[in-house]
């Protein structure tokens, strides 16, 4: 009796353990990045979505709804591509972020770029702005 009610404690620490880290929402700015160029590189536009603020979705809402081949572009684009993390800044008093990276190409080709995150309302980091290099 005793191991079947030790079985159903242990069983239960680990599905609220489980659930807690799978569902968090509690992404830093660095997981968010890779999550974003993780949905890139498969295609997949809905996953894409909520990690990106309303503006910056709006800036390619026509690409995202409208371009019936982008998801097979983003998958063509992005195949095979690496990315590097290089530095996360955090400013914990404006609830901004910079994540630079660099985005290795197969063949070797990279470029050097920063996503800018805020956190939102609810406090889930959203992607705002990318920026360049000139």
């Amino acid at each position: 009796m005793k191991i079947d009610k030790l079985s159903v404690i242990a069983s239960l620490f680990i599905l609220v353990v489980f659930n807690t880290l799978a569902f968090s929402t509690e992404n830093t700015p660095a997981e968010i990045v890779q999550n974003y160029f993780l949905a890139c590189e498969n295609g997949d536009v809905s996953a894409m979505k909520p990690l990106i603020a309303d503006h910056f979705y709006q800036r390619r809402k026509v690409l995202i709804e409208e371009n019936k081949k982008y998801s097979e572009f983003l998958k063509s684009h992005y195949s095979g591509m690496q990315i590097e993390i290089v530095s996360t800044e955090v400013e914990s008093e404006s609830g901004n972020a910079e994540v630079a990276l660099k985005q290795i190409f197969p063949g070797g080709s990279s470029i050097d770029t920063t996503l800018v995150l805020k956190k939102n309302t609810d406090g889930v980091w959203k992607i705002v702005d990318e920026v360049l290099p000139e």
